[in-house]
């Protein structure tokens, strides 16, 4: 081993070097630290300005969002204008409890314009749905309602600020109309919530570092927010130009107050526009920074004392971090001259070794008579690349084994994964060509439309439909499982359905359930070897027999509703009925109660039953199920149109409501329409 190499060489030289440039460099950067600190304490300024202004803007811009999606909730819009129906009250409440979740202070308030009550809920009372009071004219404390209800703006908002007990409360207040049609909507009332800045506010000005004074201001220069609670002019009656103490601009001289107020006015007409202006304040100079909040009408303003505040020394660090480098770089090109002799001439040999052995060979020349490092890396890379030889021959016998191993293993996997695909192929012809038996009829007086989408090739759904005179008998079922193992459970479900039709007696669904479900549970499925487990057999059916002759219908169910719309355009809420089946499935451990319900028929009228692979298929932003709403929605508003088209207004919803997440469960529809 080398007893003083060229690492010890090179590093008492370069250390010697850098220390005379480090002298030299920092030198410099304290000459350029004094001519860009003004520079940068302006830039500072406007940063930490801009962002204050985003962090109190953030959450006044969701609560009044969050307020004035809540007024035109349809619950909100339906009560106030008919606020005496126990039915719209009772939606309201609850739908406004689960909203108030959304708003920061979990607090609601509402006032009627019909009756003049004023209603409010928050976390610190007992829910009640009763008024808190009625408001009055003329009462300086109702001013906001009949001012909100007189303006032509959709919403507003009240700042109300308390220096007594330090606090700072927003109210949202947004009109509630009884439409979206700007031309024809109609007053109804105030909705909103009321959010409390105060600890905002003070985790605000207390986060910002020495010689930054933070405060904010109304249009008359009124302090509304300063550490110094003395300061704040409360709810802006008071902080006149004659009060220096709760008024800015009263404060300043009269040159500094004009230019104080010019840069108002600029930063209200220029959005998110930061103003910059020099002034003498408390007898300190100081520079201001002063941007606009239009969501509450307040001039936000920080005072930066320059003596105090010195953003500039991190970033002219950077400049002399700059100047350094490159006069380190010069020092190292320097050396590099000096030493290329010792270190550059044995190092290119060592390389051209070093590529030899890239490509493949290993007989190259190197400097191993050396007495100092390069010596000694030049025998250690010797003795390496011997080994690196005897690896690479070892490793290419491997990989060609290898290689053969995994071709073979390919070939097989590709042939057994063609055998499963052909096999699941011909187990939904057979399950297709069991559905289309049952499907494929017409019927002067009634027409039928369905939707089956199995989650895989095949499913555990399936839709039954056969005539036995003037009786029609239509089915909806989800038995358990998807893919193959559901497909077979709907094979036996299938015959022990045909049986029970058998046996049954004409225009008795609750009895043909009743004996399918005895069939499923006497042939229950055990585990295998006997073991004691069973495999879920549990299935889900709707069953309607309608009777042509007479024109009525009777239904029973195990878990699957049947939904019924009236005829003609209907579209009041609540217009669609739900008829709803046993909570118990069939085939379940114990034997179920299935009921009939008869209805009269009447042309135009349109009936539904769907599994619940439609209800539960999760979508839109949040990824919540398709649900009941939007399903009896949707029968709302095509119900007018053949079946075929229902179907098809179906099945888009269901596509646009996925967007790109995976189909559930198995789905089918089944809709029923009278001519």
């Amino acid at each position: 081993m080398a007893t003083f190499g060229l690492r010890a060489k090179s590093l008492l030289l370069m250390g010697l070097v850098s220390l005379l440039v480090l002298l030299v460099a920092m030198t410099a950067s304290w000459q350029i630290i004094g001519g860009v600190q003004s520079f940068f304490v302006e830039q500072y300024a406007q940063t930490t300005t801009a962002l204050a202004r985003e962090r109190l803007v953030a959450p006044v811009s969701r609560q009044l969002a969050l307020a004035r999606r809540f007024a035109t909730l349809t619950s909100t819009r339906a009560w106030l204008a008919d606020e005496s129906d126990p039915e719209k009250a009772r939606r309201f409440f609850t739908e406004a409890r689960t909203y108030s979740q959304s708003f920061e202070d979990h607090l609601y308030f509402v006032g009627s314009a019909a009756t003049l009550n004023y209603y409010l809920n928050d976390a610190f009372s007992p829910e009640t749905s009763q008024a808190r009071y009625r408001m009055r004219s003329g009462n300086p404390a109702n001013d906001w309602f009949f001012t909100s209800m007189a303006g032509r703006a959709s919403y507003n908002i009240n700042v109300d600020t308390d220096p007594a007990v330090k606090g700072v409360k927003v109210w949202f207040n947004t009109v509630v109309t009884d439409s979206d049609d700007p031309a024809s909507a109609r007053r109804i009332g105030v909705a909103g919530t009321g959010i409390d800045l105060t600890g905002l506010l003070q985790d605000y000005m207390t986060s910002l570092g020495p010689g930054i004074l933070p405060m904010a201001i109304n249009r008359g220069g009124a302090i509304q927010m300063h550490p110094d609670w003395s300061r704040v002019a409360s709810n802006s009656t008071a902080g006149g130009l004659e009060d220096r103490t709760t008024n800015l601009l009263a404060s300043l001289s009269p040159a500094d107050a004009d230019a104080l107020r010019a840069a108002m006015v600029r930063t209200t007409a220029l959005d998110k526009s930061i103003e910059l202006l020099p002034v003498t304040l408390d007898g300190t100079p100081r520079l201001l920074a002063v941007t606009y909040l239009e969501e509450i009408h307040w001039y936000v303003i920080n005072a930066f004392d320059p003596t105090a505040v010195r953003p500039a020394r991190v970033q002219t660090l950077i400049i002399g971090a700059v100047v350094t480098a490159v006069l380190l770089l010069a020092a190292v090109l320097g050396i590099g001259l000096v030493v290329s002799r010792m270190v550059l001439r044995p190092l290119q040999q060592l390389q051209r070794g070093v590529q030899a052995v890239a490509q493949g060979r290993y007989d190259m020349p190197l400097p191993e008579n050396r007495r100092d490092e390069f010596g000694d890396l030049s025998r250690m890379f010797r003795f390496m690349a011997q080994e690196v030889q005897r690896t690479t021959q070892t490793l290419e016998q491997r990989v060609e084994e290898r290689t053969r191993d995994l071709a073979e293993a390919n070939r097989v996997m590709t042939v057994a994964q063609r055998q499963i695909n052909d096999s699941l192929d011909y187990a939904q012809l057979i399950q297709r060509g069991l559905l289309a038996k049952d499907t494929v009829w017409t019927d002067p007086g009634t027409d039928i439309g369905w939707l089956w989408l199995p989650k895989d090739v095949v499913g555990g759904d399936f839709h039954f439909c056969r005539r036995s005179g003037d009786t029609l008998v239509i089915g909806v079922f989800d038995c358990a499982g998807h893919g193959v193992p559901g497909a077979l459970m709907t094979m036996r479900t299938h015959a022990a359905l045909e049986q029970a039709l058998a046996a049954a007696a004409p225009g008795d669904p609750a009895g043909v359930l009743t004996r399918l479900d005895a069939l499923l549970r006497n042939n229950a499925l055990a585990g295998p070897d006997g073991d004691g487990r069973f495999v879920a057999t549990g299935v889900d059916a709707g069953l309607l027999m309608v009777d042509t002759a007479r024109r009525s219908a009777v239904f029973s169910g195990a878990r699957i509703d049947l939904y019924c719309r009236p005829p003609g355009d209907v579209t009041r809420a609540g217009a669609v009925t739900c008829i709803t089946g046993s909570r118990r499935c069939l085939g379940d451990g114990k034997p179920g109660t299935y009921s009939n319900a008869e209805l009269p028929l009447l042309p135009g009228q349109t009936l539904y039953m769907v599994t619940d692979g439609v209800l539960d298929q999760s979508g839109g932003a949040e990824g919540f199920g398709f649900g009941r709403h939007r399903l009896l929605d949707l029968i709302l508003s095509h119900g007018t149109a053949a079946a075929a088209a229902q179907i098809q207004a179906l099945d888009a919803a269901l596509t646009l409501y996925r967007a790109d997440r995976p189909q559930r469960d198995d789905m089918t529809a089944l809709c029923l329409r009278l001519k």
